[in-house]
């Protein structure tokens, strides 16, 4: 994503609670396939700092998951400060090949075919003991061309390539407004509101928004039904301010 002032950055997000969030969902789709195998229900518990941890350090363990360490912790693909968005002739763009493949055909439509058989460069391994050095030069050569001459070359070429947006323009993207990503809803209580749609296609069970996120004490009393409270219990609850009827 591009800031306000047009500098590049990595997509700003709450990456601690919405991963933490994806991870509660797999846990209770597993206690629930667990529950309707055995009848056994259970307590899940999904701390955060475990989960982040465990999100962050699954390639950074690299060479020190061995016993004794092969390397220092830290996947040094990720970690150079040179791996970032690359500012192009009039913007900023991420190129990022991967494959030998990539890094030939990237080579070639930078117009230096040289450096395909440059003995740092000539494999996954070599170019991750040079990789700053690889990155850094790539940040030399895209500077050379337009964001959207990248775009079209590495696109032929099957590179993984992507302009920096801004929000504004992530939301009038052509491809998410081709796909319909973000819908307009009526809230009961706010009027037009416009959300993403549920980014998973699912050709049996499809999924779709149907109703608004519930206003406070929208299902209190229809849960406390579920819970086995009787009407005179409920009324109390009512009558005490303990229990909105309604959602009001």
């Amino acid at each position: 994503f591009k800031t306000t002032a047009g500098q590049p950055l990595f997509a700003p997000t709450v990456m601690a609670d919405k991963t933490t969030g994806l991870m509660m969902s797999q846990a209770i789709a597993m206690a629930l396939l667990h529950r309707e195998r055995t009848g056994e229900g259970q307590f899940v518990e999904v701390p955060m700092f475990e989960t982040l941890v465990s999100f962050l350090m699954v390639e950074h363990i690299y060479e020190h998951a061995f016993d004794p360490p092969l390397g220092p912790l830290g996947y040094a693909r990720l970690t150079t400060p040179h791996r970032r968005p690359h500012q192009s002739s009039d913007g900023y763009v991420c190129v990022l090949p991967y494959t030998d493949k990539q890094w030939a055909s990237f080579f070639r439509i930078a117009g230096r075919p040289e450096l395909i058989g440059d003995p740092r460069f000539a494999n996954h391994t070599t170019r991750n003991e040079h990789i700053a050095e690889i990155y850094a030069m790539m940040g030399e050569i895209i500077a050379t061309k337009t964001t959207a001459e990248w775009e079209r070359a590495c696109h032929e070429a099957e590179i993984p390539v992507s302009p920096v947006l801004s929000l504004q323009e992530v939301f009038e993207n052509e491809h998410a407004q081709a796909v319909g990503l973000f819908e307009r809803h009526t809230h009961p209580t706010e009027g037009e509101v416009v959300i993403t749609r549920p980014p998973v296609k699912m050709t049996k069970s499809p999924a779709s928004i149907r109703r608004q996120a519930p206003r406070l004490g929208e299902h209190g009393e229809e849960v406390l039904r579920e819970l086995g409270y009787d009407e005179a219990a409920l009324g109390q609850l009512r009558d005490s301010g303990a229990l909105q009827s309604g959602g009001g």
